[in-house]
């Protein structure tokens, strides 16, 4: 059960969004951020970069299921550190109301790995197995 809170999503995610507007290198993403878009009010502001809900919004802090909804947010950077800092201020801010996700780009290291290897390490093991019969 959560504790009493604001029954709209909205009005939590509201605080973060305005305290992060106009960083460059942090975007709200996911289904709480985009939701919006179903409303026929909502104002998308393409050369701004915006999309704007109607003050009214409303999306509840549970999903029909019971579970919380989260907050999807990207760090546009590889630097754990700086990833570490926006997922302690987004925790700060919408839990224990919503869950917090905070994410990061991965490096190309990592990326480059994932290409060669697109199944990890199921697909390394299947080969050894394989190789080995």
């Amino acid at each position: 059960m959560l504790p009493s809170s604001p029954a709209n999503s909205i009005d939590i995610i509201r605080p973060l969004a305005d305290s992060i507007r106009g960083s460059q290198d942090i975007q709200l993403m996911g289904g709480v951020g985009t939701s919006a878009l179903d409303d026929p009010r909502t104002i998308i502001d393409a050369e701004q970069k915006y999309v704007i809900a109607p003050a009214d919004f409303y999306l509840p802090v549970t999903r029909p299921d019971g579970n919380r909804r989260d907050v999807d947010v990207l760090v546009k950077t590889t630097d754990p550190t700086r990833i570490s800092e926006v997922r302690e201020a987004v925790t700060l801010a919408v839990e224990p109301h919503l869950e917090a996700s905070v994410f990061g780009i991965r490096p190309e290291q990592a990326l480059q790995r994932q290409t060669r290897h697109p199944f990890g390490f199921a697909e390394r093991h299947a080969g050894a197995i394989v190789n080995n019969t």
